[in-house]
């Protein structure tokens, strides 16, 4: 029988092998042969790559000049960066400078991730103006580079509308925008929403605020596209409270314009308690529910339930910091009936302590392809 050996191994396949690893074991790796070294100035294989910054030794030089000759390859680009660590800030903005400063690029996706805690006074003012040169196209440029797929969900800084607007007027084959982030402030107004949504005729999926959402932006999500929406997430907090809510006959409007659509709703931690009903009216085509928001929650279980019967696919709730709370009082009875009503549960994450009866019933009546249910005496 005869053995392969790495001297045997297709080029395409060690293409492919060195694919997953980091910039500087690909550059170790080149070093073992020729034909090794010819798989790594193979174009297809800085095609797609992920940065990792996370640390406070400057080790990552080589691979930042190794980038400098490859940027032009790059079309799907992943950035994940521990902001506490100065070196590791300055390390991608090198990356979105190099990029920026590329002709020719063929950039299509991009996504950047924080990994770290904002260090004390951190606004990341660098980082918001080095996304908005990067989205930015020169006049000059002979190749004009269009953006599918934007992912700034862990990008924890205050957004603003500069960047959604570079993104709407230079961008218009987006497909997937994520402006989602962790951050408490955000500066992105309805209108550059609306906008963003009229010049990508081809979205088909978008994450934001849900304070960045009214009638108008609704409207224009109504629209005759070449695209119907198929995904729209929004996120509650604290500055729902200052804003008026979308009505039924809205969402009504909506689901009809988009029949595929589902719709994510998460509520912050600091959302107001006494807004999570009136957000959750009829008609809105809601299959995932997360409800980190730390109270009873009888009342809401019992308002999803008869509310979103037909639609609802995920839920995930929180009643305290600490899941080993005791559930409140008539929290199980509300979220028995909510399961017998909801035909389409498949997950259900409940992150408090039920009774073993409770956990039974549960897994009798629905079979869920994944749960988190803590019993009050075993561990889940």
């Amino acid at each position: 029988m005869e053995y392969l050996n790495w001297s045997t191994v297709p080029d395409h396949i060690l293409v492919d092998i060195f694919s997953y690893l980091p910039v500087n074991d690909r550059l170790q790796s080149s070093l073992v042969c020729k034909s090794w070294s010819e798989c790594f100035h193979h174009p297809k294989l800085w095609s797609k790559f992920m940065f990792k910054f996370d640390t406070d030794i400057d080790n990552e030089g080589k691979a930042i000049t190794c980038i400098e000759k490859y940027c032009k390859e790059l079309k799907d680009v992943e950035i994940y960066v521990n902001q506490a660590q100065k070196i590791s800030r300055e390390r991608a903005l090198q990356v979105m400078d190099e990029l920026t400063s590329t002709q020719k690029k063929k950039l299509q996706k991009f996504a950047f991730h924080f990994t770290g805690a904002n260090p004390l006074c951190f606004k990341g003012q660098e980082i918001l103006d080095s996304l908005k040169k990067l989205f930015s196209r020169k006049p000059d440029e002979e190749i004009v580079f269009q953006l599918s797929y934007v992912d700034l969900n862990h990008c924890n800084i205050a957004l603003d509308n500069d960047l959604i607007l570079t993104l709407a007027n230079q961008h218009q084959a987006l497909r997937v925008v994520h402006l989602q982030n962790s951050c408490l402030v955000d500066n992105v107004k309805p209108s550059c929403i609306k906008e963003l949504i009229q010049k990508c005729p081809f979205l088909e999926e978008l994450d934001i605020f849900y304070h960045c959402l009214n009638d108008s932006v609704m409207e224009a999500m109504c629209e005759k596209r070449k695209v119907p929406f198929k995904i729209l997430s929004l996120l509650g907090n604290r500055s729902d409270k200052y804003k008026a809510m979308i009505e039924t006959e809205m969402w009504k409007k909506f689901k009809e314009a988009n029949s595929e659509a589902q719709v994510t709703l998460q509520f912050h931690m600091i959302m107001p308690h006494h807004l999570i009903i009136p957000m959750l009216c009829p008609g809105i085509p809601l299959t995932r529910l997360h409800l980190k928001v730390y109270g009873w929650l009888t009342d809401e279980l019992n308002h999803i339930g008869r509310t979103y019967w037909d639609t609802l696919k995920f839920l995930s709730f929180h009643t305290s910091l600490d899941h080993s709370t005791k559930a409140p009082p008539g929290l199980e009875p509300a979220l028995l009936d909510l399961v017998s009503r909801c035909d389409k549960l498949e997950e259900l994450h409940c992150y408090c302590t039920l009774q073993s009866e409770t956990i039974t019933r549960i897994k009798t009546m629905k079979s869920l392809t994944n749960s988190t249910l803590y019993c009050e005496t075993t561990n889940p």
